[in-house]
C-alpha cells in the first residue's frame, strides 16, 4: 500500500515538474511567466509529499524485509512437527506413503519407516523430541539416530 501510495505521488511530482520544464522553455512573457509560477507554486507541496512517502518507505522497506524471519520461521517449524507428529500411513505394497514424515525427513528408503516394529534395524526417523534436543532450524544428519 505505501508503495503504490509513493508510487503515485511520483505520478504527480513527474508530471508537474514536466508541466514546470515546458513554461521554462517558452518564451519569456508575462502569462508564460505567470503560468510557471504558478506552476511552480503547485509542485512544492507535491514534491514535498512525494520525498516525505519515499522517505517513509526507505526506511520502513529495510525493517520489513528483515522482519520475514520473524513471520516465516514458526511457520516452517510448525509445519515441521506437524509432519513429524503425522502417524504413519502405508500403501498398499506396505511402503509409507507420500505424506508420511518418513519421506519428508529423508528415510523413504527404510522399508516400513517409523511403522516398522522395534525389532527391525535401520535408521530411526527424525523426531520432533530430536528437532528440539539439536535447537531451531536443525536437520537430522546423515546416520543421525533420533529417539522417537
Amino acid at each position: 500500500m505505501a508503495v503504490k501510495r509513493r508510487e503515485q505521488a511520483l505520478q504527480d511530482y513527474r508530471r508537474l515538474q514536466a508541466k514546470v520544464e515546458k513554461y521554462e522553455e517558452k518564451e519569456k512573457t508575462a502569462p508564460v511567466l505567470a503560468k510557471l509560477h504558478q506552476a511552480r507554486e503547485e509542485l512544492r507541496p507535491v514534491r514535498e509529499d512525494f520525498e516525505a512517502k519515499n522517505k517513509q518507505l526507505l526506511d520502513e522497506m529495510p525493517r520489513f524485509y528483515n522482519s520475514r524471519l520473524d513471520y516465516f520461521q514458526p511457520s516452517f517449524e510448525s509445519l515441521i512437527r506437524a509432519q513429524v507428529r503425522q502417524p504413519c500411513t502405508l500403501g498398499p505394497k506396505g511402503r509409507p506413503q507420500a505424506s508420511s514424515p518418513e519421506i519428508v525427513m529423508g528415510f523413504a528408503d527404510t522399508p516400513h519407516g517409523s511403522c516398522r516394529s522395534p525389532h527391525q534395524k535401520g535408521p530411526q526417523p527424525f523426531s520432533a523430541k530430536t528437532a528440539t534436543q539439536l535447537g531451531p532450524g536443525a536437520a537430522p544428519k546423515e546416520g543421525t539416530q533420533g529417539s522417537g
